[in-house]
């Protein structure tokens, strides 16, 4: 494909991001070596691969969820600098 430094400049102008010349160098070659790549994996031949011989003895990792006591409510706004109603306060900051 051929990435150059013009569709790097091109690219980080419409990503809002700012690049030297230099580094727009420096991204083109990285860029062009990873589409490259990803070229080179296209023309791989995987028709002899079996997708059944994957590994699907897929289990949850993550700890069970238990139902735990909380903090009394009093006891966590002790600290706040400002309450209402029961609740933290704090002023509105959008408009």
């Amino acid at each position: 494909m051929g990435l150059n430094k013009k569709d790097v400049l091109k690219l980080a102008g419409l990503a809002h991001l700012s690049l030297t010349e230099s580094e727009a160098e420096e991204f083109a070659k990285d860029l062009d070596k990873m589409v490259s790549f990803a070229e080179e994996l296209q023309g791989l031949d995987t028709s002899s691969i079996d997708l059944e011989d994957r590994d699907t003895n897929v289990y949850n990792v993550l700890r069970k969820d238990e139902v735990k006591p909380s903090m009394a409510k009093e006891e966590l706004l002790a600290n706040a600098p400002e309450q209402k109603e029961g609740c933290f306060f704090v002023p509105q900051i959008v408009e």
